[in-house]
């Protein structure tokens, strides 16, 4: 859908659902975060909302005030940089609804 999807941001994905999967530690995730940033090019967005998703992921594990917040950059870049931004925002809202409903 974005357009991007590159084998780099592919494993990138994958890395960050297995520190989801798996509870992977602060520690591990922070240096993760930091090596991916310094990766990625301040034009890829979709590495760059990838890489905010990391420091949602330690936002959550810290159990931060503002947790609830560190997502919604990450959505907002992906949904802007999509081919079709109404789509991915209609993607983006239905995945949503439905994991409401599975809670």
């Amino acid at each position: 859908m974005l357009g991007e999807s590159t084998p780099s941001l592919e494993k990138q994905l994958a890395v960050l659902e297995s520190y989801v999967k798996d509870s992977v530690g602060v520690a591990a995730i922070w240096e993760t975060l930091e090596q991916l940033w310094v990766q990625r090019s301040p034009h890829e967005t979709a590495k760059t909302a990838v890489v905010q998703l990391f420091g949602a992921l330690i936002r959550y594990r810290e159990s931060d005030r503002y947790r609830h917040l560190a997502c919604t950059v990450s959505i907002t870049m992906l949904v802007d940089a999509a081919q079709s931004r109404e789509q991915a925002l209609e993607v983006v809202l239905q995945d949503f609804s439905a994991f409401v409903r599975e809670g």
